[in-house]
């Protein structure tokens, strides 16, 4: 029981019998008969004396060890008894400290702590513990701090008990409703996190930028809107586009953009995505579109359905652009009863643009692997997802995710800025087109992904999006160079994983009893101490976290924080409890 420890009493008879018997009689009425030992009233006639020591010294929770004027000093015709190897003080005590017991000392009427120099070596640990005074005049006065003492300790390992599955549980339960997003801390700390490692660069990935140096080589403007023939325009070049890197040897071409309105040239681009599929191996050719229907319905002008893979283009934002992901796959509508099962794959569809850019057949989400199934051959990378996420907000941005639908998402590591704009990562749009500019070499092996980036005229520059890069720090990133970081990620194999809920339940559960087991060792030190220590824990959990982030693990590291500080603060206030409920006529919890 919380609160009662069970204690072993070992005394020298010569020096402290009277004291001893006094105390167990105390003792016992405070703890119960059955848990105070002292030899003289607890060993049956006939029983090994030493085994039943030693078995009473491993089932006690303290040794108390009471020290008499002449406890030092006690001899017999051998010398000093201390030094006699078959001395039982001797013996009781370097058992209890040789096994890490408790050991309390206890000096009776006015004897002295001994130093180390005049124990055996057995006995040196005993030096240097925090020793209780007690006297025969004031026996039943000092007897009250021991008691607070042998109890405090006990409780404490009790409350410990009862806080850590308690507070485990409480921040389990916030972090499966996103509590801490209220204030953004859960958003902070993983951007904070997904900063740890670089984001991944993949070499098969080649960025095509629709910018204004190809609007000035190709003569026309880059309108999203309503213009057929300016839109007619634009699919004939991605059509020429589609052919020249099917030629080169291209493995995909993806375009970040949505094709709405019909032209009089769907036909041609729809003629060119189906020759590169028919093609030995075949070159994949990805159309956006940001509606795509359970029933596979596309927001594409007829001509085009069915020519080309579709690639869901939205992006998903947290906290005013912190923390960026990528919605890689949706769950089918049975997914939310799916997920509170035991069902470990669950059928999915409406692929990414990266994910459509690298594979085809996306099939289900794998919640025991982190990765996504595909019918047909899999890809030589496992294709893994950060986490499972639920839409809260509406579909008004993004048909697609319908709201409170679950879906696979990938966490975005961002590039720093210029990192797409780099020569070796990236081509100008034009340029693509004109064999004389680029070599079909630049193209052989890679994937196109092909979005409007810096465009002439700043008022067409609607695919921004803002990034932050600290905490007083953002900048616009074009949506393309977004899709280029998820497909980066995709192809390396470098995901960054949220814990799923089973793993969130044990983080919380290791931070809560951290901060437990440090409410009780810290309970009698200094205010400033324990301060300081509980600061140097939540820095090293802190280090942790940054540590693992740099494996591809980001801890819900707010969560955790709060599952320790919760749990350091429910122990401590219970054995302060525990004390005033003693002081106020010494209850038994």
């Amino acid at each position: 029981m919380f609160g009662r420890p069970k204690l072993f009493i070992s005394y020298r008879r010569a020096d402290a019998e009277a004291s001893a018997g006094h105390l167990c009689t105390l003792l016992r009425q405070q703890f119960g008969r059955d848990r105070v030992f002292l030899d003289t009233r607890s060993i049956p006639f006939g029983e090994a004396f030493e085994r039943v020591i030693r078995t009473q010294i491993d089932a006690a929770d303290k040794v108390v060890a009471l020290i008499g004027p002449t406890w030092l000093e006690a001899r017999n015709e051998r010398g000093r008894r201390l030094d006699q190897s078959d001395d039982m003080v001797r013996f009781e005590l370097a058992t209890a400290l040789a096994s890490g017991k408790p050991v309390v000392p206890v000096l009776l009427n006015g004897a002295a702590m001994p130093r180390p120099e005049q124990l055996p070596e057995a006995l040196r640990m005993l030096h240097g513990k925090h020793a209780a005074p007690m006297r025969d005049a004031s026996f039943e006065t000092d007897f009250e701090p021991l008691v607070d003492r042998l109890r405090r300790v006990t409780f404490a390992l009790g409350s410990a008990a009862l806080a850590v599955p308690a507070a485990a549980l409480m921040v389990a339960a916030l972090a499966a409703t996103s509590a801490l997003d209220v204030l953004h801390l859960d958003t902070l700390g993983q951007r904070w996190l997904l900063q740890a490692t670089p984001p991944a660069d993949d070499a098969s990935l080649r960025l095509l930028t629709i910018d204004a140096a190809s609007e000035r080589a190709l003569g026309r403007e880059y309108k999203v809107g309503s213009d057929a023939a300016n839109a007619a325009a634009w699919r004939r070049d991605h059509a020429r586009l589609i052919d020249r890197a099917a030629q080169a040897g291209a493995r995909a071409v993806a375009f970040d953009s949505v094709m709405r309105i019909a032209t009089d040239a769907d036909a041609e681009l729809a003629a060119a995505a189906r020759r590169a599929a028919g093609r030995t191996p075949p070159m994949r050719v990805v159309f956006g579109t940001d509606s795509l229907a359970a029933d596979g319905t596309l927001p594409w002008p007829g001509t085009l359905v069915g020519s080309a893979v579709p690639g869901v283009v939205c992006l998903v934002s947290r906290g005013a652009g912190e923390v960026w992901s990528v919605p890689l796959a949706v769950l089918q509508a049975d997914a939310v009863s799916g997920l509170a099962s035991a069902r470990q794959v669950i059928a999915a569809g409406r692929p990414a643009l990266a994910l459509a850019a690298l594979a085809n057949g996306l099939r289900a989400v794998d919640r025991d692997r982190g990765a996504l199934d595909f019918a047909g051959a899999l890809p030589d990378t496992p294709l893994r997802f950060s986490a499972l996420r639920r839409h809260r907000g509406s579909s008004d941005d993004c048909p697609a995710l319908p709201a409170n639908s679950h879906y696979a998402a990938l966490l975005l590591r961002i590039s720093p800025a210029g990192h797409w704009r780099d020569p070796v990562r990236h081509l100008s749009y034009a340029d693509a087109l004109d064999p004389a500019r680029v070599a079909d070499a630049a193209l052989a092996g890679r994937v196109l992904l092909v979005g409007n980036t810096e465009l002439g005229s700043p008022d067409r520059r609607s695919d921004t999006h803002a990034v932050s890069d600290g905490v007083w720090s953002s900048r616009r990133v074009y949506g393309v160079e977004l899709h280029a970081d998820a497909y980066s990620a995709l192809a390396s194999g470098r995901v960054p994983r949220l814990p799923n809920t089973d793993r969130q339940a044990l983080t919380a559960f290791a931070a809560s009893l951290v901060g437990a087991l440090a409410a009780t060792a810290l309970y009698t030190q200094h205010a400033l101490w324990r301060r300081t220590l509980l600061l140097t824990l939540v820095a090293t959990w802190i280090a942790l976290a940054w540590w693992l982030a740099h494996g591809g693990i980001i801890l819900n590291v707010g969560y955790d924080l709060l599952a320790l500080l919760l749990a350091y603060i429910a122990t401590r206030a219970a054995q302060q409890l525990a004390s005033w409920r003693q002081s106020r006529g010494g209850i038994d919890p």
